[in-house]
Parts: C-alpha cells; structure tokens; sequence
C-alpha cells in the first residue's frame, strides 16, 4: 500500500501551537488577583496596630515638668573663694588683687555708687602706691596733690612733708570718697569680682566644722538682702574678709569693739 500523504494541502489550517498563549494569560490575572487580596491582610494589619496606641494609657498619665522652683531647689549653691563685706577702698582692692590672681571672689556694698562719704579724702604716699599698682593713678591726675601735712593737737601745730622714699612717692593727693570707691570698685569688677552694689548683709553664716581658733568665730559665708529683693539669700564662700569696719553689724557679731584708750584723728582738707 502507498503510505498516506502527510504534505499539509494549501489552505490548511495551521496547527494550534499558539493557542496556548491565550490561556497563559489567565494565570498572570490570578497572581495579580492574589497579590491584590494578599495586600488586604496588611491593611487590616495596620489598622489594628493603629488601635494599640491607646495601650501608653496602663502606664499612667504623663507627669508634669518639673517647675523652675523645684529644679533650682536640686542644684547645690556655689561656694566662692572670698566674699569680701564692704566695697570701700580697703574692701574693693582686696577684691581686685584677688581676682587678678584668679580667685572667685564676691564683694558686697550696701550702698550704690557714687554715695557720698564723710572722710578727709586724703591719699597717703602709700595709698597712691596701691592705686598706682592697680593702674588707677592716671584716673587721679585731676586730683589735688600735696606733699605734706599739717598736724593740730594739745594745742601744737606741726607740719610735715612726705620723704622721699625709694618705693613710694613723695607726694599725695586728695579726692572725695563719691568719685574714689567707685573707681576701685569698677577696677575691681574689671578684673573679674562679683560687686553686689545695693546688698546688704545682715548676718553670718558659722562654719561649726571647723575648730575655733582665737577670739573670733570661723565662717563659711554670709546672709545678704538685695534691696530689690523681698527675701534673703545666702553667700557662701571659704574665706569672709571684713572690710566694713568694726562698729558694724558684721563687726558686733564677731565680737569686736573699738579700742577707745586708742587716740583718732580727724582727717580735713582744705585749700
């Protein structure tokens, strides 16, 4: 027999190899179709994290910050180097030559400069050395200066004149405590000293640590009053210089009185 003719004839259909495209198609919608449905759960998820929030309730309502009070209450108070009572001559050059050494120092005038000051205004050669070494003797070039003094009493009169010294001037001048205490106490400020001007200081504070040597008590520091102030504050320090005189509160209650079997003279000045 003649084997059956396997040539396709002209117009044949093709064979369905493509026809499987088609369907191909159908599992690509599915998967898109998952990823769809699988997206949904995450949502849901994110919904229900959303009502977790409310949980920070079982740790109890947020506390209020701490007031200002309340944290300057918890920080410990400054101990100074020296507090120095009375910004004078005496009081503010002590200052000054302490803080230009580098300590930490505070001084505490009651009044306000400038004030007024009974006294002679007279500026020994000595003094004029001090002032000088603190770089204050140009600021006196307008003062009076003189170079010697006339002395009364027991109904003598004696005057002398400043030697000449090899450390310290032969001359002297003359100018009212208004402008003197300010312009120490501004150089004293200059060179780093706390100068509390209106503050008064109303007492002592004991250092009961330490052992009493000598008549006088030991101190840790002083209470003091701004007059701007409704309440007192304390200044503590390792060292307290009394530079207010000693017929004062600070003085009185340290126990010091004045020497009267000591003779006092009464500075003057006069053209």
């Amino acid at each position: 027999m003649t084997p059956p003719d396997s040539t396709r004839p002209r117009g044949a259909p093709k064979k369905a190899a493509k026809a499987s495209k088609t369907p191909a198609k159908a599992p690509a919608k599915r998967t898109t179709k998952a990823a769809k449905d699988a997206k949904i759960p995450a949502k849901k998820a994110a919904k229900v994290r959303t009502k977790k929030v409310p949980a920070k309730k079982a740790t109890g309502a947020a506390q209020p910050a701490p007031s200002r009070r309340t944290t300057a209450a918890r920080q410990p108070e400054a101990v100074h180097d020296v507090v120095v009572v009375g910004a004078g001559p005496a009081g503010s050059s002590c200052g000054y030559w302490l803080a230009d050494a580098g300590w930490d120092v505070v001084v505490v005038e009651k009044k306000t400069f400038p004030r007024e000051k009974t006294c002679g205004d007279g500026l020994t050669p000595r003094a004029v050395r001090q002032l000088a070494d603190m770089g204050l003797e140009d600021a006196l070039a307008g003062s009076h200066r003189y170079r010697g003094l006339r002395a009364f009493g027991f109904g003598q009169s004696i005057e002398m004149q400043w030697p000449e010294h090899p450390h310290f001037p032969d001359y002297g001048y003359t100018i009212a405590r208004h402008d003197l205490d300010g312009l120490v106490a501004a150089r004293a400020a200059a060179a780093g000293a706390t100068v509390l001007q209106g503050t008064e200081v109303i007492g002592v504070v004991g250092d009961e640590t330490v052992p009493k040597v000598g008549p006088l008590p030991t101190l840790s520091g002083v209470q003091i009053k701004e007059k701007s102030a409704r309440a007192s504050r304390t200044v503590h320090a390792r060292y307290v210089v009394v530079g207010d005189r000693s017929n004062t509160r600070v003085g009185r209650v340290l126990g010091t009185t004045r020497r009267r079997d000591q003779p006092h003279g009464i500075g003057r000045s006069g053209d």
